[in-house]
């Protein structure tokens, strides 16, 4: 499947509370901008929706620290 790409990571961090909300079980990925996996060569949430497959690129120049922090809250919280 091909990623979708955005120029900012705003939809992600809601996209993630919905999922948490709906007890579904989502992961991520930071990718830094010289990492081997990383084909953009900037900083880069990978996150794979588990209800359609959908892999969701979302790159910006800077690091996305605030998106990344909502996330990784979720994240956790949906392994309790």
């Amino acid at each position: 499947m091909q990623p979708v790409r955005s120029k900012h990571s705003v939809c992600l961090p809601s996209g993630c509370e919905q999922l948490t909300k709906e007890g579904k079980i989502w992961h991520h990925h930071l990718l830094f901008p010289n990492c081997i996996l990383n084909k953009s060569g900037k900083w880069c949430i990978f996150f794979e929706d588990p209800e359609t497959g959908e892999v969701i690129e979302s790159i910006t120049d800077l690091e996305p620290i605030e998106d990344l922090r909502a996330m990784e809250i979720l994240y956790y919280v949906q392994k309790k």
